[in-house]
């Protein structure tokens, strides 16, 4: 997991990172070695790409200067998949929407989707369903739609893809399979007729 902390009167961000890695009494693993190449995407857009490496359970990276309009600074993480590995944020639906917006690195606007498509069915399952967000999604899915379908058709496929139920109980346990499968099939039915 990847959380942030921003000191306004310092302007300092700091990006705790904690890696958690499942052991026994008969097999212990190490910590592993983990590239994550990430950025700081701020109110104008721009982003310095850089690389922080865990190899800790828990390491802090401070930076420095990071002054922005916005509430938080919104961090770019695992550009270019830079390490197969789950994880998670604490990025707000409205953040995630903005990276999506302004990032220049498709592997995180691909992930910023596949957590937002994630909420909408999580919503539906325990019947909480967010019509504004289903709203956003959906604009924000045609919007890419027109902006890469004369310049990467294979970017659109990976961004339609709804994650499977199995990829679902990696990020939520337990679930429930039948309900889960109804809130996918909805949110399927739901893109197909509202995109196409």
């Amino acid at each position: 997991s990847i959380r942030r902390f921003w000191d306004k009167s310092t302007n300092e961000l700091t990006l705790i990172a904690k890696q958690n890695l499942k052991s026994n009494k008969e097999n212990k693993y190490k910590n592993l070695i983990i590239p994550i190449r990430a950025s700081i995407i701020n109110s104008k857009k721009y982003s310095k790409p850089f690389t922080l490496i865990l190899d800790k359970e828990e390491k802090h990276f401070r930076f420095q200067d990071a002054s922005d309009d916005l509430k938080k600074p919104i961090t770019s993480l695992f550009r270019g998949f830079s390490a197969p590995v789950n994880w998670d944020t604490d990025l707000s639906t409205d953040e995630l929407f903005y990276l999506i917006e302004h990032d220049d690195d498709l592997f995180s606007i691909w992930d910023a989707f596949q957590s937002l498509i994630r909420k909408v069915i999580f919503n539906t399952n325990y019947n909480q369903t967010d019509k504004l967000l289903e709203l956003k999604l959906l604009d924000s899915l045609q919007k890419n739609i027109i902006k890469f379908k004369n310049k990467d058709r294979s970017f659109l496929a990976a961004i339609l893809r709804i994650p499977t139920v199995l990829e679902l109980e990696n990020h939520h346990n337990p679930i429930d399979p039948i309900n889960i499968e109804k809130a996918y099939n909805q949110l399927i039915k739901l893109i197909g007729e509202s995109i196409f």
